[in-house]
């Protein structure tokens, strides 16, 4: 068994709002004619990706797998959740987070905006900022939980998909002790493979809802939190 699931199904009432068509109907002119209802499409929700990727000396024979797995996971749209307009970032961090424009041997890679025709183009930027890393020092997670956490405060929905090899725990999620179990059972058996650990957590409203430990080897399943694709909606002329 090569992905591991725990499923949570959330789904507030405010999503149930977010669906649903709403409709004016102007009444009580002069002439006593109503203007046909017209449907309203609703505000899309931007959803946020984060690939936060270990860089320490310990994934240097990881780091061709690591590269796929991103590329797999850009290729199949997030396991087919973005949207025109979604975010993607990557962060990286080996002994610490990797956001200084001064750490010269770790660049900062730009946010990206998601555009189905600019697809290519964007997986290409990954690849040639993950061909860039310099895999050096030791893994220290907890030096990237706290700023997470912060972007997920400040978000609607955000997944995050850490790529690492499994040695670090995760804290600050109900799922902490499952989450953790899963990768001291697999962890070492990947890691003798040069396979990394691909683990997701998906957040709604700061709080995170799912997630899943997956091998960096197969596809990675993506719990889901993309809004569904609002269907076209056409208007039609009064009778």
């Amino acid at each position: 068994m090569k992905t591991f699931a725990r499923h949570f199904f959330a789904f507030p009432a405010l999503w149930v709002a977010a669906f649903a068509l709403i409709v004016f109907t102007a009444s009580g002119r002069a002439d006593d004619t109503n203007t046909p209802a017209v449907p309203m499409a609703p505000r899309r929700m931007e959803n946020r990706f984060l690939f936060i990727i270990d860089v320490s000396s310990a994934m240097a024979h990881s780091s061709n797998t690591v590269h796929k797995a991103v590329l797999s996971l850009l290729n199949s749209e997030i396991g087919g959740q973005l949207r025109d307009g979604d975010t993607i970032g990557m962060w990286t961090f080996s002994d610490k987070l990797h956001l200084s424009e001064k750490d010269k041997n770790h660049p900062l890679f730009p946010m990206q905006r998601w555009h189905e025709d600019e697809k290519n183009e964007i997986a290409r930027r990954f690849s040639n900022f993950l061909r860039m890393q310099k895999y050096e020092k030791k893994s220290d997670l907890k030096k990237v939980l706290p700023e997470m956490y912060t972007r997920v405060s400040a978000s609607q929905t955000l997944t995050a998909i850490i790529i690492s090899d499994g040695s670090n725990p995760i804290t600050g999620t109900p799922f902490d002790d499952d989450i953790n179990d899963l990768q001291r059972r697999f962890g070492a058996e990947f890691r003798a493979a040069n396979l990394p650990l691909v683990t997701v957590l998906a957040t709604r409203e700061g709080e995170v809802f799912d997630y899943t430990v997956n091998s960096g080897a197969d596809t990675t399943r993506i719990p889901q939190t993309a809004a569904p694709f609002v269907p076209k909606i056409v208007i039609l002329p009064p009778p």
